[in-house]
């Protein structure tokens, strides 16, 4: 009885691992499929690459190469523009920021000199009479 028990698992390890052996043969035949059809179709877009650049004249390049630089330009134009605005903006925010402080500064001392003991002007002046 021992022996077909034994024989048992020995068949069922063998048919585990064809099953696996089956999987990774048909998960290999499908990544073939896919980078054929992958190849299949990049040749196709070069072919039809092909086709349309023998009906694309040399002016069309030319106006189009233009256009690009155009848009180029105004891009690099609009960036110029919008750094600046940013520039005044950062300037104008630190001079505000400046006079907030300088005006915290003016209360604190005009506080400051309301709350001194002010001194009659003839104390400190010396005695012209002597």
């Amino acid at each position: 009885m021992g022996g077909l028990i034994g024989y048992s698992g020995k068949v069922k390890e063998q048919s585990e691992e064809e099953r696996i052996a089956q999987e990774r043969e048909h998960r290999r035949a499908v990544a073939q499929k896919r980078a054929q059809e992958a190849r299949e179709k990049a040749e196709a877009e070069i072919r039809m690459a092909i086709e349309e650049g023998t009906l694309i004249t040399q002016e069309e390049v030319d106006q189009t190469e233009e256009k690009a630089r155009q848009a180029e330009e105004q891009l690099r134009q609009l960036r110029e523009k919008r750094a600046t605005a940013l520039k005044r903006k950062q300037a104008l925010t630190e001079a505000e920021k400046r006079i907030d402080t300088a005006e915290a500064a003016i209360r604190r001392i005009e506080e400051e000199l309301r709350n001194i003991e002010i001194v009659p002007s003839n104390v400190l002046e010396p005695d012209e009479g002597l």
